[in-house]
């Protein structure tokens, strides 16, 4: 099976970044955090280029990359979120 290299990456990104930008929006990203997300999403998939066919679409795959980043981040944030609390639950008092 061929796969991408980086000057079919940069094409890609080229192409698919303002989808991958309305996807994540879509998802809810607060707007400050869309920058930050688009740039892990395609540092994701410049690392998983071998995953990639390019004989398929490339919108689908860099959209489940985008998925994962988005919940990952969302999971990140919300423990970060959680642990003031639980630091206040358990001082003594």
């Amino acid at each position: 099976m061929p796969t991408m290299d980086s000057q079919t990456l940069e094409r890609v990104y080229q192409a698919e970044l303002g989808a991958v930008h309305a996807f994540l929006s879509r998802l809810g990203a607060p707007r400050g955090d869309v920058g930050d997300l688009l740039h892990d999403v395609f540092l994701t998939a410049a690392r998983r280029l071998d995953t990639y066919d390019p004989g398929r679409p490339a919108r689908p795959w860099l959209l489940g990359i985008a998925f994962r980043v988005f919940s990952q981040a969302r999971q990140r944030k919300q423990a970060t979120e959680e642990l003031p609390e639980l630091l206040e639950d358990t001082s003594p008092g």
